[in-house]
């Protein structure tokens, strides 16, 4: 009987202690896997504003425009828009990886077909080798939207210590993509085989663009509300900004 009760008041300790304890450990609620995520790419369009001067069929009766591409920089081949072979695919891939001591996110992007616009031709013909509807050999960037809820974070107000605090730290819910951090991926573009577009690339990690952001032991909850892909600009150099960047093309589905 003595022993069975001390049995009952250690485990009792101990869920006591655990309750004391899981603060202190910082859990929080997340998935046993989220990796890899792809996401294709579609063009992006301007969204439409009234007046409407069309309508759209039911289940969706509600009102249409013409379609307007966001981007004036730069398009894609589709014969009945503009008479040239549909050849557009586009794709970002993330994929954690993980090794003993470190952690990481690795970046696949790719686009292919893409083209340079009458407009951009006209303005920075170092880029558009070929003149309006010819390859695009300027660059592009991929940006993120999203939040972070991870165990890097000390109790108190920003800005926080130069680095994550002794595992397993405080959960908590910030920094905010792209507002606070400016998770951008810069891509080169190169005219390809004659009569074709334009290819744009990039192969990294997430830690090589912003060092330490995924950071082995410390849980990360990444949420991704959207991957886009912004134009070069007027010049076609994502490196000179605010000269008229706008989303070219972004991730979605196409039904032919």
């Amino acid at each position: 009987m003595t022993r069975r009760v001390a049995l009952i008041s250690s485990a009792a300790g101990l869920i006591a202690a655990l309750a004391v304890a899981s603060p202190a450990l910082a859990t929080h609620v997340r998935p046993n896997s989220a990796t890899p995520k792809y996401d294709p790419l579609v063009i992006s369009y301007k969204p439409c504003t009234a007046p409407a001067p069309l309508a759209h069929g039911g289940p969706l009766p509600y009102g249409s425009c013409p379609p307007v591409q966001e981007s004036p920089w730069l398009t894609v081949g589709t014969p009945d828009a503009n008479g040239l072979p549909s050849a557009f695919v586009g794709s970002v891939r993330l994929s954690l990886l993980t090794g003993a001591t470190s952690q990481d996110i690795h970046v696949v992007f790719s686009m292919t077909d893409v083209r340079c616009t009458g407009a951009l031709a006209g303005g920075a013909p170092g880029v558009c080798p070929g003149g309006g509807l010819g390859p695009y050999a300027g660059s592009v960037q991929i940006f993120f939207s999203g939040q972070i809820s991870d165990h890097c974070n000390v109790p108190g107000p920003p800005p926080g210590p130069p680095a994550c605090p002794p595992a397993p730290g405080a959960a908590g819910t910030g920094p905010t993509m792209p507002n606070v951090i400016p998770f951008l991926i810069g891509a080169p573009c190169a005219a390809g085989a004659p009569g074709a577009g334009g290819t744009c690339a990039a192969n990294t990690t997430v830690n090589s663009i912003l060092p330490n952001v995924i950071t082995k032991g410390y849980r990360q909850n990444i949420e991704l509300d959207q991957v886009r892909v912004q134009d070069g600009g007027s010049d076609g150099n994502v490196a000179t900004q605010f000269d008229g960047e706008q989303n070219f093309a972004e991730a979605g589905m196409f039904a032919p």
